[in-house]
């Protein structure tokens, strides 16, 4: 630097005193934070762009017009969805696992498998005496159904024996549609 430079910046500096110094250090320290804090957000907007842009990909993708199927094929691609008749012991278990994931022991159950010629699924009714919190009886349900497409739940009721508690006693009743295998 200069001496000239020097000269003017100790003038500058002993016209501000202290005050004005530690009011120069703060607009410095404030001036970094937002440029820091604008580029991370910045950043974070990109990356958001780019995950957005795969999602419409994916959904363009998706949404892609198959071609029109005709009513029986659309039948037996239903169909295919389901589990057939034998598969019954893996989607117990699947079953099972789902509720053990959420904390939920499944001590007793009762279970009636149900054949009718004149229909193309068979029933598989599953009464479950569940106790547990409400929280984790809503996700078990969830994840149950997520993850067996052809449960549905006929029937729920809820009992709490003392109403300080967050305990409930469930009974569901659950029908596994199954393909006649």
């Amino acid at each position: 630097m200069t001496l000239r430079v020097r000269w003017t910046l100790e003038q500058a500096r002993r016209a501000l005193g202290l005050p004005g110094a530690v009011a120069a250090a703060l607009l410095a320290v404030a001036a970094a934070l937002h440029w820091g804090a604008s580029a991370d957000a910045l950043d974070r907007a990109r990356a958001l762009d780019r995950q957005s842009a795969t999602l419409e990909r994916r959904l363009a993708n998706m949404s892609a017009a198959p071609r029109d199927l005709s009513a029986s094929e659309q039948l037996a691609a239903l169909e295919r969805r389901f589990d057939t008749d034998a598969d019954v012991t893996s989607a117990l278990s699947t079953l099972e696992a789902t509720a053990r994931k959420r904390g939920i022991t499944l001590q007793q159950a009762e279970f009636k498998l149900v054949h009718q010629p004149s229909e193309p699924f068979a029933r598989y009714v599953m009464q479950l005496p569940v106790k547990t919190d409400y929280r984790s009886l809503r996700r078990f349900t969830r994840d149950a159904m997520r993850a067996l497409p052809g449960l549905s739940m006929e029937e729920v009721s809820l009992r709490r024996s003392d109403p300080h508690s967050t305990q409930l006693e469930a009974q569901l009743r659950l029908v596994l549609f199954l393909r006649k295998g």
